[in-house]
């Protein structure tokens, strides 16, 4: 996230997106997503990161258009399919994720340590498009 132009824009298949709203009187960002070209033999692909909508914005369909730009911006590139991968921790994304058309085609867990051991499951899916 220090270098968005450099991750995220300098590629003309790559792209990032902010949702900017009115909030008490000021404007503030209330959403990203990021989508980064793969490219896998002769198959390209977008592979979607970064998708965060602030907690006032939840459950208001912003999550739904943000995705559903990223798609699109995918199949006007001419890519098979969108990849990402979420957590068991975001069941209001997953659920999301599933509503547009993504299936669930892997799951791993992976441990991060610190003070304390957390494990989290990893869940990839995908959306042909």
């Amino acid at each position: 996230m220090q270098d968005i132009v450099g991750h995220y824009l300098s590629r003309p298949d790559d792209c990032f997106w902010v949702a900017e709203a009115e909030v008490d009187g000021k404007v503030q960002v209330v959403g990203m997503v990021a989508v980064v070209c793969r490219q896998s033999g002769d198959e390209k692909y977008g592979e979607l990161f970064r998708m965060i909508i602030s907690q006032q914005c939840r459950r208001m369909g912003l999550g739904y258009r943000m995705t559903q730009v990223v798609i699109d911006f995918c199949k006007e590139r001419g890519f098979t399919k969108v990849v990402l991968e979420t957590t068991d921790t975001q069941m209001a994304a997953v659920a999301l994720y599933k509503k547009l058309g993504f299936i669930h085609v892997l799951s791993h867990r992976e441990a991060h340590t610190s003070f304390w051991v957390i494990l989290f499951n990893y869940y990839i899916y995908y959306c042909d498009l």
